[in-house]
């Protein structure tokens, strides 16, 4: 129940707790340190790329079962 609960709570993205919506808030925001902007901006790629991969790996799960 608890991988169910983070999935759904992942998917979240018009909740303000959620970390992708924090990110892309203090990202955005232009009274926000500069450091701060950068660490929200490397979180956002990193979590896009996370996604991709495991996008591709499934893709190519689903190659190899053809």
């Amino acid at each position: 129940m608890d991988y169910l609960d983070t999935l759904f709570n992942f998917f979240r993205v018009y909740d303000n707790s959620h970390y992708i919506r924090k990110d892309y808030n203090a990202l955005t925001d232009k009274n926000e340190y500069l450091g701060k902007r950068i660490l929200s901006f490397l979180s956002i790629l990193i979590t896009i790329i996370a996604i991709v991969f495991f996008m591709y790996v499934i893709y190519i799960m689903l190659k190899q079962l053809k």
